[in-house]
């Protein structure tokens, strides 16, 4: 038999079963708390013959937002751009007021994303070379007016050097009087480059993403604006490398080779 004990934080037993037979190995428990109980750290203890077993099970009220809050940057789906940006923050109470003097606080997290423009599908526009380590920015933190509204001037340039375009995560928090608070979550595009250069190479071979030798292939360049508009003018720099790579073994230092299979 399997014994299963339940208790709340204070460590009152609350429930307990017992289960002598299983399903294809399985003793399955359905445990539920009552609307008014207890929220914290619940411990669920599992005896079997003379082994225990614990796991700690979180139970927490969940509020609904009592404010509705709009974070309005100006833009389009194309996104942000630059690194100085501008926006309004504003709020009401669900019933309609305006929820004037309520502290606030807006969080922006950057992380990276495929950069891709409408009629451009075939092109890669991100630098394979580099990997974007996640970064958070605190960009506003303040009082609401009596309107119920912020003015927010931020600089949100990446610390991190990105392969391509990024995503821009914005949590915005309002503080009610009593200390509960309100949260929304956008994303929008952010561009820290003020042009991408995109490259599409043909695939003469139709089973393997290479390039066949002795044949002429035909690569296609492409410069555009963070908004998916051409660059009429603009230098660009191309190199070829030949890389000698077997996918079974390689050679390391002191010409020693491993085996990767």
């Amino acid at each position: 038999p399997v014994l299963l004990e339940l208790r709340n934080p204070k460590g009152q037993l609350v429930h307990s079963e017992t289960r002598k037979r299983s399903r294809n190995g399985f003793y399955c428990f359905k445990l539920d708390t009552e609307q008014d109980c207890l929220t914290g750290n619940w411990n669920a203890v599992i005896k079997v013959g003379g082994a225990t077993f614990e796991k700690v099970l979180k139970v927490e009220t969940i509020m609904p937002n009592r404010l509705k809050i709009a974070l309005d940057f100006g833009t389009d789906e194309t996104g942000l751009a630059g690194d100085l940006i501008t926006g309004r923050l504003s709020s009401t109470w669900l019933h309609g007021a305006v929820a004037g003097g309520l502290k606030a606080d807006v969080k922006l997290k950057l992380f990276s994303r495929k950069t891709v423009f409408a009629g451009y599908e075939g092109y890669s526009f991100d630098d394979p070379a580099r990997v974007y380590e996640p970064e958070s920015h605190d960009i506003f933190e303040g009082t609401l007016d009596e309107k119920g509204t912020a003015e927010i001037k931020a600089r949100i340039s990446a610390r991190n050097v990105s392969p391509g375009a990024l995503t821009a995560n914005f949590s915005t928090r309002v503080f009610e009087p009593g200390g509960a608070y309100s949260v929304d979550q956008f994303n929008l595009p952010y561009h820290p480059y003020d042009r991408y250069i995109g490259i599409s190479v043909p695939r003469s071979d139709r089973n393997m993403n290479r390039l066949l030798t002795d044949t002429t292939h035909t690569v296609r360049i492409a410069a555009l604006t963070p908004e998916g508009r051409p660059v009429k003018e603009g230098r660009v720099e191309i190199e070829l490398y030949k890389i000698n790579w077997r996918w079974w073994w390689q050679r390391g230092e002191e010409s020693l080779a491993t085996y990767l299979g």
